[in-house]
């Protein structure tokens, strides 16, 4: 009756710990386009992209840094952003964005968690809904997110459908047009 769980190294770390076993960001993977950890923000103020792509990010006054479900968590503080500018690496006609959202209060209006440019995003409503937005329809799901509990998404594009799930249950699919890169 062992905890066969317990000596493995896929177990998360305690909250502000480093990630076990394999790297998050391979960035030998040219599949993957983007990877922020967040580990590495420091006294720099730069939020270092760990893919081969270098899509690093100047956060504005009123982000940091603080403890996340896996190693570090960038925190908003409502008025903050991260301005990674317009790459062409991520100007791509099929996407999955995924990452861990916590909600402390109800936004005022749409909360980016993640937005490019108005091509593809993630956002929070003030009802704490959680959808995306990509290939030119403004909503899959919404979920309803829990306020001040971490909660884990992922929203696929495959270039006809989207898909949102939260906490790994599929929440919706539907159908959407190619993401257009050039816009």
């Amino acid at each position: 009756d062992a905890d066969t769980d317990a000596d493995t190294d896929t177990d998360p770390p305690p909250c502000g710990g480093t990630p076990p076993g394999p790297t998050w960001c391979d960035d030998q993977d040219a599949s993957l386009r983007a990877c922020w950890t967040f580990n590495t923000l420091g006294s720099t103020r730069t939020v270092v992209d760990e893919s081969s792509y270098g899509h690093n990010g100047s956060p504005t006054s009123g982000m940091g840094v603080g403890p996340g479900v896996v190693g570090s968590a960038l925190l908003n503080d409502g008025t903050g952003l991260v301005d990674i500018g317009d790459p062409p690496g991520l100007d791509i006609t099929t996407v999955t964005a995924e990452g861990w959202v916590k909600v402390d209060s109800t936004p005022v209006g749409r909360m980016g968690v993640i937005d490019h440019d108005g091509q593809w995003g993630i956002f929070v409503r003030q009802n704490l809904s959680l959808y995306c937005s990509m290939g030119g329809t403004t909503d899959s799901g919404p979920a309803t997110i829990p306020l001040g509990e971490w909660t884990h998404f992922a929203c696929v594009h495959d270039g006809a459908n989207r898909t949102l799930y939260v906490n790994g249950t599929l929440v919706s699919t539907v159908a959407a047009t190619v993401l257009n890169p050039a816009s």
